[in-house]
């Protein structure tokens, strides 16, 4: 299984600005999770409560570590854009596993992910900003949000 890095994800945005696709959608990566959480944009959906919906996605990855049937998908964009567009909440709930999350019914507890547990994805290959119309509708006034940091480090 190939594994993501910044200068894949690099080799990968510069080769479908101009059209080419060096991988299928259908390709499984393994990534680090800091790789995500410090270079490239996503929703952070979970502050500091994770509600009864989000519980066994809490449990699941507690217990097992990403799921690789459910692999997180990261946005390839025509405008060196490269963000998650699937995968928001695990990465948000990840993100705040060394800090005491409280579960709906003000349990306290520490998450536990073991940053080696590899994290999985697939790319999506997105022809304009937006993506979808429902992308647009949320955010219409698209900005470099979605560009990742060595890309803002240059503007």
């Amino acid at each position: 299984m190939k594994e993501l890095s910044i200068k894949r994800l690099k080799d990968i945005s510069d080769n479908w600005i101009k059209g080419k696709t060096l991988y299928s959608e259908e390709d499984i990566f393994k990534v680090d999770i800091n790789l995500i959480i410090n270079n490239l944009f996503f929703y952070n959906k979970i502050k500091s409560k994770i509600s009864k919906h989000y519980l066994n996605t809490y449990n699941s990855l507690k217990k097992d570590g990403w799921n690789k049937k459910h692999p997180m998908i990261i946005g390839i964009g025509t405008e060196e854009e490269i963000y998650v567009t699937d995968g928001n909440h695990r990465i948000s709930i990840i993100k705040y596993y060394n800090k005491r999350i409280k579960l709906y019914r003000l349990l306290h507890c520490k998450f536990p992910i073991d940053n080696n547990k590899q994290i999985y994805c697939k790319l999506k290959y997105i022809k304009n900003k937006f993506g979808t119309e429902a992308q647009f509708k949320i955010r219409p006034n698209w900005t470099n949000e979605r560009l990742p940091q060595w890309k803002l480090n240059e503007i």
